[in-house]
């Protein structure tokens, strides 16, 4: 009897011991879940930016090329009132009707009750407003509760300030230095901020052959005219353009090529592995990340290269300024003209740009 009563108190004891290991591990794993909830194989949102603010483009003298400024947004949601329509007029310049029409083209057409009621203001309604509109709208919005309804966004676009000068040149430099200008968001940042370029051009140079270019492009009607000025000594571009022009800042189609040479020859000297890019920078701190200006260019165009590579002075020119010791090389390509009445018309562009150098101080003493 003794022994079954021992045998009883110890399954008892066993079994007690057992309870309580198992609650303690319930309590850990419980803690556990509660304290993170990774452990329970829920996905935790990281913390991404929410805004990416490009790279600024500078030319050979620090001015800006290229750049994103902010700028407000307002978004208002497809199943607006007619009175959050009615506010959004006085405050917009709008008519009811036009955005009434904005809110209508953006609606969804097969959409869930859930759906169709939410108040997630998605919709553009006007891009780039003035500055002294924004309080005068934000309180109409808290006065008649229209929060989630319509928003005011604070967001980033591009701005070329130099409007046409090197249009082509900075769209291709942007295409070919896209990473580094617009990188992906980062981890742990609220905005993350693309790298600067240091370019050689030079927009009073720049200035100069735009006005040259168009001259050529009036009397002898080519297609388009492209050309660019190169320094002599360095290979490095401080010029380049087509005509006719066109303004980034619009999104007007490009005319002409897009493209640039990355060589070319004159009867005197070649020049090759032309670069522009002379460094990239940190947009906060201003730190070097990277010289580029040798062997790192974009790719020139096959066939405007060979025409300046045989340019004969009439459908293409290539020449030194000054010839004896030359610190430019400029190269001027009409593509198709259709008039040659005047057989000088491409030297006399060149001489009209040794011209302007020499007004700009860059020829030194030399006389023309």
């Amino acid at each position: 009897m003794s022994s079954s009563t021992n045998k009883g108190n110890i399954s008892n004891l066993l079994f007690t011991l057992a309870c309580i290991a198992l609650a303690a591990l319930v309590a850990v794993l419980a803690r556990l879940m509660v304290g993170d909830g990774l452990r329970t194989g829920r996905y935790m949102n990281p913390n991404v930016a929410t805004k990416v603010v490009g790279g600024t483009i500078y030319d050979a003298n620090g001015r800006i090329l290229a750049m994103d400024v902010p700028i407000y947004n307002v978004y208002a949601n497809h199943n607006c009132s007619e009175v959050a329509i009615q506010i959004l007029s006085l405050h917009l310049d709008m008519t009811p009707d036009e955005i009434t029409s904005k809110l209508a083209e953006s609606k969804p057409k097969d959409t869930t009750q859930e759906e169709a009621s939410s108040t997630q203001a998605d919709t553009l309604v006007k891009s780039n407003i003035d500055t002294s509109s924004i309080s005068g709208l934000q309180t109409a919005i808290k006065e008649h509760g229209l929060e989630g309804f319509v928003t005011i966004r604070r967001e980033y676009t591009r701005r070329y300030p130099a409007a046409f000068h090197g249009a082509q040149l900075l769209q291709g430099i942007e295409d070919e230095y896209h990473d580094q200008l617009f990188p992906i968001p980062e981890f742990d940042v609220s905005t993350t901020y693309g790298n600067d370029l240091h370019l050689s051009l030079d927009l009073d140079v720049q200035y100069l052959l735009d006005i040259v270019i168009q001259q050529v492009y009036e009397l002898q009607n080519p297609a388009y005219v492209a050309a660019g000025i190169v320094d002599a000594r360095t290979a490095k571009m401080l010029a380049c353009t087509t005509y006719p022009f066109y303004d980034l800042n619009d999104g007007s189609d490009r005319n002409g090529d897009a493209s640039f040479v990355d060589s070319f020859s004159t009867n005197n000297a070649m020049f090759e592995n032309i670069s522009v890019v002379d460094s990239v920078t940190d947009h906060r701190t201003g730190e070097r990340l990277q010289d580029v200006s040798i062997g790192s260019r974009l790719n020139g165009n096959a066939a405007l290269e060979g025409m300046i590579s045989n340019a004969n002075g009439s459908t293409a020119i290539a020449a030194l300024i000054p010839e004896d010791a030359p610190l430019f090389a400029v190269y001027i390509c009409p593509m198709e003209p259709k008039y040659y009445t005047n057989s000088t018309v491409l030297e006399d562009a060149v001489a009209a740009i040794e011209e302007g150098l020499q007004s700009q101080g860059r020829l030194g003493n030399q006389s023309l």
